[in-house]
């Protein structure tokens, strides 16, 4: 009997779990153009009320995130991936067919958990399966495809909305995640060796998790990073509402967003080169500074524009903060987990799982006060990143 062939070259295998990366941006941006249909088919009546079909997605991509890398040292990634997988396709079959708003906001929030799982198991296979440089090399490949898919996302979305209604891009969602599947299961073998499982406990997580917790470092830098993807959420609920009905960019609106997307991938290939000369918490410090001031200086640009500033004005203004904002990320990040090198797996976990809950609430809280103009845009990152600045200046003298 012939064996199952597996992945052997480094580029599949890149090329495989960069698709199940995409898969969280694609649930996440694609939907952004679809927006106005979706609010004018369930007749929402609070315009601001769209904006959950975004932020459920995070809810349940932080409860999920806790779990799966405990339970993938423990039963293996393939298990837990067909899981979460299926969870996924279970969530996306229910916003298809939903008939009212409730029942999409589920499904979206069943795909959330669903979809945490490639997110967190990508980076640990690429650690299973290959040692020392080569770690580094694939890992960075992954992140480049995983930053140039929200530039993509939305004019995918964008592109099926020409052709047909908003519930064909969830299908296409459906149709996406069999094929990466199938792939999945053809191709790559299960890269945790069995010698190296550990046994899942609770007691053992819960000891891990009041080491983290007790750690000011690392609880400080994760909070400053929540703070600041609070900010980028409070943008994310209410992008689509700034730029199509307020700036009225129409069918153009994935061209902005795009481009704002590649302006935090810039800053992520250049922060590699910075942390060679500037030390992380400089750089998070100086970058938080910068965000203040120029949300500042655009609070009274805003001001003087009635709420509506000249578009080109804003765009000043998100290219700068997303430049900075990808700066942030990958310092806040690794100056999370540095002092958690014995809990990297668990530690790395609970960082996200608790920066994305700490963004969720406050960035949706945010977010719904939008009221056709830009204030609680800019003073959404005026107020969340001079409290990150304070946090990340506090616990760099700690």
């Amino acid at each position: 009997m012939n064996k199952k062939p597996h992945i052997t070259n480094p580029t599949e295998f890149v090329l495989l779990m960069a698709a199940m990366m995409s898969l969280v941006s694609l649930t996440i941006d694609a939907m952004l153009p679809a927006f106005n249909a979706i609010a004018a088919d369930f007749q929402l009546t609070n315009p601001n009320d769209i904006q959950l079909v975004i932020a459920v997605v995070f809810v349940g991509m932080a409860c999920g995130i806790f779990i799966y890398g405990p339970l993938a040292d423990s039963y293996g990634r393939k298990k837990i991936c067909y899981f979460a997988l299926c969870l996924f396709a279970i969530g996306t079959i229910l916003s298809i067919i939903a008939q009212d708003y409730t029942t999409m906001l589920i499904g979206r929030f069943i795909q959330g958990f669903g979809i945490a799982a490639p997110r967190v198991l990508a980076f640990t296979m690429v650690r299973d399966k290959f040692e020392g440089v080569m770690v580094a090399k694939i890992t960075s490949f992954i992140i480049l495809v995983f930053i140039a898919m929200p530039a993509i996302a939305p004019a995918f979305g964008q592109l099926i909305l020409l052709f047909s209604g908003w519930r064909m891009i969830f299908v296409s969602f459906l149709v996406l995640t069999f094929i990466v599947t199938c792939w999945y299961a053809w191709r790559q073998e299960e890269t945790l060796h069995p010698e190296y499982r550990r046994p899942f406990s609770v007691k053992s997580i819960m000891q891990a998790m009041r080491e983290i917790f007790a750690n000011k470092k690392t609880i400080g830098y994760s909070v400053a990073l929540g703070l600041m993807f609070a900010a980028f959420l409070n943008y994310l609920n209410s992008t689509q509402q700034i730029f199509q009905n307020q700036y009225d960019t129409g069918n153009y609106f994935p061209l902005y967003f795009a481009s704002i997307a590649l302006f935090f991938g810039v800053s992520s290939l250049v922060n590699t080169r910075l942390v060679d000369k500037i030390e992380m918490k400089t750089l998070s410090l100086y970058s938080f500074i910068g965000v203040v001031i120029v949300s500042a200086i655009f609070l009274v640009v805003t001001i003087y524009g009635n709420g509506s500033p000249p578009l080109w004005s804003l765009m000043i203004f998100l290219y700068i903060t997303a430049f900075f904002a990808g700066i942030l990320v990958s310092n806040l990040t690794t100056m999370a987990i540095l002092p958690m090198g014995h809990l990297a797996g668990i530690a790395s976990s609970v960082i996200t799982a608790l920066a994305t809950m700490i963004s969720v609430i406050i960035g949706t809280i945010l977010s719904q006060l939008y009221d056709g103009t830009l204030y609680s845009l800019v003073g959404g990152y005026l107020l969340t990143c001079a409290i990150g600045l304070i946090m990340t200046h506090r616990t760099n003298k700690i």
